[in-house]
């Protein structure tokens, strides 16, 4: 009796080999559209002509910060759960955090347009 061929199982082996990682090609994805819609919303807030100052009362206020949990909870699970850029997480969790946080607390043109989605929202029929 002859001994099975180990081929087919070797060729399979070097076909997932060659597979490209999803979690780096994901992981950089999603950070690239991040950080793209943050250089936007610079852009928007520079070039924005600010039609006085607004004083956002409580409501508004907790918006926000519900938001900057919510959303800091799912990048920071998206990091953890990474098997990409071992060794370099504390590293993105900070620039995350810091982007967001500047995002939602700093950048009034994200906070008007954030503030007029969930009105909206809000406002919506069922």
């Amino acid at each position: 009796m002859q001994a099975p061929s180990r081929a087919p199982l070797n060729a399979t082996l070097e076909r997932k080999m060659s597979i490209p990682q999803t979690d780096c090609l994901v992981f950089s994805a999603v950070h690239l559209a991040f950080f793209g819609f943050i250089a936007y919303a610079v852009v928007r807030d520079w070039r924005w002509d600010r039609p006085g100052k607004i004083v956002r009362g409580e409501v508004s206020q907790q918006y926000f910060y519900v938001t900057y949990g919510f959303v800091s909870v799912i990048l920071m699970q998206f990091i953890q759960v990474s098997e990409a850029f071992q060794g370099h997480k504390v590293l993105f969790s900070v620039a995350d955090l810091g982007a967001l946080f500047y995002l939602i607390f700093f950048n009034g043109w994200f906070r008007n347009w954030l503030i007029g989605k969930l009105s909206g929202w809000k406002q919506r029929p069922e």
